[in-house]
């Protein structure tokens, strides 16, 4: 108890001190948040730099770059139809969606 009443007496004597002392504390410890990046990519996240799976993914990476790892399909209504936002088309929509997603490369 001698200790935290020292310290209470401090803080109640010199408090504009302990003010800017704890101010220049809490910004000296939020320095690193400048400098700080986020990384999503699983493979950065989770592989080791050094390791051949990474050296590889890098060099696939490098000669088959891509923008995008999304594909997009633009489905149209066929000719005379005003409406797709139907039943019968959204079960086509859907087994088209089920096709794709079902599709598998090996190599």
């Amino acid at each position: 108890e001698d200790k935290f009443e020292s310290l209470g007496r401090s803080v109640t004597r010199k408090p504009l001190l302990w003010f800017v002392s704890t101010l220049i504390l809490s910004f000296g410890c939020m320095a690193g948040v400048v400098t700080m990046t986020s990384k999503s990519a699983i493979v950065d996240l989770w592989v080791p730099a050094d390791s051949q799976a990474k050296i590889n993914y890098d060099y696939i990476d490098k000669v088959f770059a891509t923008s995008t790892n999304d594909v997009n399909v633009i489905f149209t209504a066929p000719n005379g139809v005003d409406n797709i936002l139907k039943s019968t088309y959204f079960d086509i929509l859907w087994e088209a969606d089920n096709l794709v997603r079902s599709l598998s490369v090996d190599f």
